[in-house]
């Protein structure tokens, strides 16, 4: 039993060391040094540790389950296929840390409440957000292009651009902080809460 449990946690780890990707653990941490890209294809043996630390960039390709306690340097992306219904599915961990910027595509979930700043960039097109948090910061720009965006956050600031194209909406944040230019085209944003 223990033999075979050994074997499925180190199909992770014969993945970095096929790809040339150095890790160290260090106590219940693996710091992984180089960007990750992981699908649903790589099959069901392959199982992503929690506690992982990555300096670099990590791919999530289809993916049904993100473990718990990772921290990116980099930036993450998820990539959901726009053909499976299942992606609301797929939950984004409270634990998660992310240094860098965030892109979601196609990917059909919730936000974490906690995680309301965002470093860089913060990309959500083409999905169903069920919610962000109430108050919200991105120091680049933001982008939910073809989304529907539930709930939006009451105070956004953003420090960049804000792209709603083709957005659909309720109403925009009660309050709004922009660096750069607001681009509506296309969206269906109605003006105050409550209104049909």
């Amino acid at each position: 039993m223990r033999k075979n449990t050994l074997n499925k946690r180190s199909v992770f780890f014969a993945y970095l060391d096929a790809e040339g990707i150095q890790w160290k653990r260090n106590g219940k941490t693996t710091a992984v040094f180089g960007s990750l890209h992981l699908h649903q294809h790589q099959g069901s043996r392959f199982k992503i540790p929690a506690n992982l630390c990555v300096h670099g960039d990590v791919h999530f390709a289809e993916y049904s389950k993100i473990p718990k306690n990772i921290e990116v340097t980099g930036s993450l992306y998820i990539h959901c296929s726009p053909l499976c219904r299942y992606n609301s599915k797929i939950t984004i961990p409270a634990s998660l840390k992310v240094s860098s910027s965030v892109y979601l595509y196609h990917y059909n979930g919730r936000w974490p409440t906690n995680i309301s700043v965002i470093n860089g960039h913060f990309f959500w097109i083409y999905s169903d957000i069920k919610s962000l948090p109430e108050i919200f910061v991105v120091k680049g720009v933001m982008d939910v292009t073809g989304s529907i965006l539930r709930t939006p956050p009451s105070d956004l600031t953003v420090g960049g651009d804000l792209k709603m194209l083709g957005t659909r909406a309720t109403h925009l944040p009660e309050r709004m902080a922009l660096g750069g230019v607001l681009n509506l085209s296309f969206s269906e944003i109605k003006r105050y809460r409550g209104s049909h």
